[in-house]
C-alpha cells in the first residue's frame, strides 16, 4: 500500500512540474533553459563533456516574477554649442588656407630673388605653379586641421627646394657646354682674329714703310730751324703741335691702326708746322733798338741792348716789345707807297710801314698812319 501511494506523489509531483515549467534550447549558449508560467528563467542544463554528463543549474530566480520592459520619453538634443563648433571650424578653415596662402607667396619671393638668370627663375616658378599649386586645387585637403595644412606647407618648401636644385644642375651643365662651345668658338675666333690681325698688321706696316723716312726728314728739318727761334713763343707754340702730331704717328704704328687716311692727314700737319717753323726762322730778325716818338716825331724813349725780335711773313708780323711782351699785327690791306720805298699795312691792331731794305719796321698806335708810333731797328 505504501510503495503504491509513494509512486502516486511522484506522478502527481511530475504532473505538476509539468504543467508549470517550459524547456528551450539556446543555441547560441549551447544549454536548455527551462522557465516557470511567468516566463522567468528558473534554470539551465548543460553537458558537461569532462564527466559527460548533463548538469542543471538553478539560477534562484523562482519567486521572481518578470517585469515589464519600461521604456522613457527620448532625451531631448541640445545643438546651442553645434553652432559654436562650425563656426570655430571655419575660423581655422580660413587661417590655415591663409597661412598657405601666404606661404605661397613667400615661395614666389624666394623665386624672384634667386640670383639666376630671369629665363631660368621663370621655369623655376612655372614648374612650382604645375607641381605644386596646382596640385593642390586638384586635391581634396582638410584645411581645417592645423596639423595638415602644416604639413601642406612643409611639402611645397620642399618640393622647391628640389626644383630649384633640378634647376641649377640643369644650369650648371648648360653652362659648363656653353663654356665648351665658347672655348671651341673662342679658338676659332682667335685663329680668324689671328689672321686679321696679321692682315692688319699688315697693312699698317705698309703706310708706317711709306711715311717714317719722310717724318724722319721733316723732323730733321724742324729740330733746326726750332734751334735758331726756340725763345720765341711763336715757334714753342707751333713746335709743340708739330710734336704732338709726330707722336700720333708712331703711336699708331705701334698699335698697326696706320692706314691711308690717318697717315697723310699726319703728315700733312707736320708739315705744316716745319714749312712754319721754316718761315720764321728765315725771317727771324734781332731788334738792336727800340725808339718811341709821339706825335710831333720826337723821341720820348729810346731803348737799346734788347732781347727784342722780329719775324715777319706773309700774313703776319710777330715782335717781342721792349717790355719783353710778344705781340703781333695782321698784315692786311697792303699799300705800297713808292715815296717811302716801302709797304703799309692797316692792320686791326695799329697800322704798320716795311721799307723795302728792311732796316726797320713802324708802328703806329692808330690805323691811318698818324699820331704816335714806334720803329724796331733790325741788326744785321
Amino acid at each position: 500500500m505504501k510503495k503504491i501511494f509513494i509512486s502516486v506523489c511522484i506522478l502527481l509531483g511530475i504532473s505538476c512540474l509539468s504543467q508549470t515549467t517550459t524547456k528551450k534550447f539556446n543555441s547560441f549558449q549551447n544549454r536548455y533553459e527551462y522557465f516557470d508560467s511567468n516566463g522567468n528563467m528558473i534554470g539551465y542544463e548543460k553537458y558537461n563533456s569532462f564527466s559527460k554528463q548533463w548538469e542543471y543549474y538553478t539560477t534562484n530566480n523562482t519567486s521572481q516574477s518578470r517585469q515589464p520592459t519600461q521604456y522613457r520619453d527620448p532625451q531631448q538634443l541640445d545643438i546651442s554649442a553645434l553652432g559654436n563648433t562650425m563656426e570655430t571650424k571655419q575660423n581655422n578653415y580660413n587661417y590655415n588656407v591663409q597661412q598657405l596662402q601666404n606661404s605661397v607667396n613667400n615661395i614666389v619671393e624666394q623665386i624672384n630673388n634667386l640670383d639666376l638668370p630671369d629665363e631660368q627663375k621663370q621655369a623655376i616658378y612655372q614648374n612650382f605653379q604645375q607641381q605644386c599649386v596646382n596640385e593642390l586645387n586638384r586635391t581634396k585637403i582638410n584645411y581645417s586641421s592645423a596639423n595638415e595644412t602644416n604639413r601642406i606647407i612643409k611639402w611645397l618648401y620642399d618640393s622647391l627646394n628640389i626644383i630649384i636644385k633640378k634647376a641649377q644642375a640643369s644650369n650648371t651643365k648648360s653652362f659648363n657646354s656653353d663654356q665648351n662651345n665658347y672655348s671651341n668658338a673662342n679658338a676659332a675666333e682667335n685663329d680668324n682674329n689671328s689672321s686679321v690681325q696679321k692682315s692688319k698688321k699688315d697693312y699698317s706696316n705698309s703706310y708706317f714703310n711709306m711715311y717714317d723716312q719722310n717724318f724722319r726728314e721733316l723732323d730733321v728739318a724742324a729740330k733746326k730751324n726750332y734751334d735758331k727761334i726756340k725763345h720765341t713763343l711763336i715757334a714753342n707754340v707751333i713746335s709743340k703741335s708739330y710734336k704732338e702730331n709726330l707722336d700720333e704717328f708712331y703711336s699708331l704704328a705701334e698699335r698697326f691702326e696706320l692706314n691711308e687716311a690717318n697717315s697723310k692727314k699726319l703728315y700733312n700737319d707736320v708739315l705744316y708746322n716745319v714749312v712754319i717753323l721754316d718761315n720764321l726762322a728765315n725771317s727771324y730778325h734781332r731788334v738792336k733798338r727800340i725808339t718811341y716818338f709821339n706825335s710831333k716825331n720826337s723821341i720820348v724813349k729810346d731803348s737799346n741792348d734788347l732781347n727784342s725780335y722780329l719775324m715777319i711773313d706773309s700774313k703776319f708780323v710777330h715782335f717781342k716789345t721792349a717790355t719783353n711782351i710778344e705781340n703781333y699785327r695782321d698784315l692786311t690791306d697792303k699799300t705800297y707807297n713808292p715815296k717811302k720805298s716801302g709797304s703799309e699795312y692797316k692792320s686791326k691792331y695799329g697800322a704798320i710801314f716795311i721799307p723795302d731794305d728792311l732796316t726797320y719796321v713802324k708802328f703806329y698806335d692808330s690805323q691811318d698812319f698818324s699820331g704816335s708810333y714806334y720803329i724796331y731797328y733790325i741788326s744785321k
